[in-house]
């Protein structure tokens, strides 16, 4: 199977229509912007130069922060095995940083530049970038909800967890584990399940995967055949990319 198949765009949408967020990216940018007194941008906050860029530097740590980690909550709703990744939602993290700094730039061109004496200064720039942050971090919590609303990934984690603790008590004791024949088959059928509805390609590749050695394990007729299927290479490497959709279970090995 085919990781890391996932499309440039889903760095921004995590599987979801292009169109859908560009709504979202309209909505924020006429609410957020409107807010913005229409006159030149000179920035002036309380306190002397020095406070204020210390102040200034720490906000936008903290919102960047903010932003890297929503997006990982927002990788770890989806179904998608790339965007579990650590780097891959970084990728997401500087797309998002680079769609806020992109849509601050076009307003201050827009709605400021044509003002005579519109230079930027130092403490402008800074206030730029809080506004880039809260930006997108806006849509992503918009998108985020959605997806969360939609995907139910807490159930699909359950059933990974006790598929796999099934699994691995059969292989320990065929004999005695008869019980885990049935839990291997149910929770199997609903991981199957699950990961086609996903919006991802490796996900439905993983899926018709996992459903072919679902079958043969299903009409296994006695224990040694069992056995070999329960062992086998395929299911090993089906098992490891299912865990890294639950990371307790990934950082367990």
């Amino acid at each position: 199977m085919n990781l890391n198949s996932i499309s440039a765009s889903d760095y921004l949408t995590f599987g979801r229509p292009v169109e859908f967020v560009l709504v979202l990216v309209a909505q924020v940018f006429t609410i957020l912007f409107a807010i913005i007194p229409s006159a030149p941008p000179v920035v002036k906050l309380p306190g002397s130069e020095e406070v204020v860029m210390w102040c200034l530097g720490g906000t936008i740590l903290l919102l960047f922060g903010g932003l890297f980690y929503t997006t990982g909550w927002v990788s770890r709703q989806t179904y998608s095995i790339t965007l579990q990744q650590t780097r891959h939602q970084l990728i997401s993290f500087l797309a998002y940083a680079i769609l806020g700094i992109s849509a601050v730039l076009f307003a201050y061109v827009v709605f400021i530049l044509p003002y005579p004496n519109s230079s930027l200064g130092v403490v402008d720039i800074g206030a730029g970038l809080v506004y880039s942050a809260i930006f997108a971090e806006s849509i992503l919590v918009l998108l985020g909800g959605r997806i969360w609303r939609t995907t139910d990934t807490e159930s699909l984690r359950l059933d990974i967890k006790e598929f796999v603790q099934a699994l691995h008590s059969f292989r320990d004791d065929p004999v005695s584990s008869t019980d885990s024949v049935e839990v291997i088959s149910t929770r199997g059928e609903r991981i199957v399940d699950r990961l086609a509805a996903s919006k991802f390609k490796e996900s439905q590749d993983l899926s018709q995967e996992f459903e072919e050695w679902l079958s043969d394990f299903d009409e296994a007729s006695t224990l040694p055949i069992h056995e070999d299927i329960a062992t086998a290479e395929t299911i090993s490497e089906i098992t490891k990319n299912l865990c890294s959709l639950v990371p307790e279970l990934e950082s367990n090995g």
